[in-house]
């Protein structure tokens, strides 16, 4: 049996759309593929040169209170010197936790970028679940009035009874 010419346009229609479809969630994949670690290296590196400005303003700071030590008579030596070693010692916490953020850099990209990527497609498999049981739905809910022959052992066909619920 042939094909009418409509119905050979509405299937090329269809196979156009797929493929459309499919093309837009292939760059879609491929963008969050290549995107996701590259804002996370991004991000990261932002943070971590934050840290480093942080970091390097503490230090001259204390550097300017030391050498500011010179000129200072006794009396307010004491408390120069000890505002002086504060400030070292909280540069020295945030050198520690740029070392400790700099030794688990690659776990932490890795791990996290396997997080994004990974609820993304849970999100997509998601979707295409709930397409499929809104399309068994559809299917299910599809009244009895649309010419479905139900046949008997003879070939007969049955129509069912149609009961009112009310």
């Amino acid at each position: 049996m042939q094909k009418s010419l409509s119905t050979l346009i509405q299937e090329s229609k269809e196979d156009i759309l797929g493929l459309i479809r499919s093309k837009q969630q292939l760059w879609t994949l491929t963008a969050i593929e290549k995107g996701v670690p590259v804002g996370l290296k991004v991000g990261y590196g932002a943070v971590m040169a934050f840290l480093a400005i942080y970091l390097f303003s503490f230090l001259l700071l204390a550097g300017a209170f030391a050498f500011s030590l010179i000129f200072v008579d006794e009396s307010a030596l004491i408390a120069l010197r000890s505002i002086t070693f504060g400030i070292l010692c909280l540069s020295g916490v945030l050198l520690i936790l740029i070392l400790i953020l700099l030794a688990f850099r690659k776990a932490f990209l890795r791990r996290t970028t396997q997080k994004i990527v990974g609820s993304y497609l849970d999100q997509l498999d998601e979707k295409e679940r709930q397409a499929s049981e809104q399309a068994l739905l559809e299917d299910d809910t599809k009244t009895i009035d649309e010419d479905i022959d139900i046949k008997d052992e003879e070939g007969d066909i049955i129509k069912p009874i149609i009961y009112d619920e009310q």
